[in-house]
């Protein structure tokens, strides 16, 4: 879409983790948003927590759902 986007939707540190894994529903909420001209964008603490995430080793972190750093490096491009 050309021009400025039609506003801005900040997103939490679950979607970025959902478009790392092949989940339908959130490159599905991505591409809609995206096709209605919003810039999809992360907050400074989502950053922060996907860092986090990302230099911890698997046995160091709580028991939530795992992250898969080349997916979600691929899914933030």
């Amino acid at each position: 879409m050309a021009g400025s986007p039609k506003g801005q939707l900040s997103l939490d540190t679950n979607l970025p983790l959902d478009l790392a894994e092949p989940q339908d529903f959130a490159h599905e909420f991505r591409e809609e948003f995206q096709q209605r001209g919003y810039a999809l964008r992360l907050a400074p603490t989502v950053l922060a927590e996907l860092e986090l995430l990302l230099a911890c080793n698997e046995a160091d972190l709580p028991p939530v759902r795992p992250v898969h750093p080349k997916g979600l490096l691929r899914a933030l491009r």
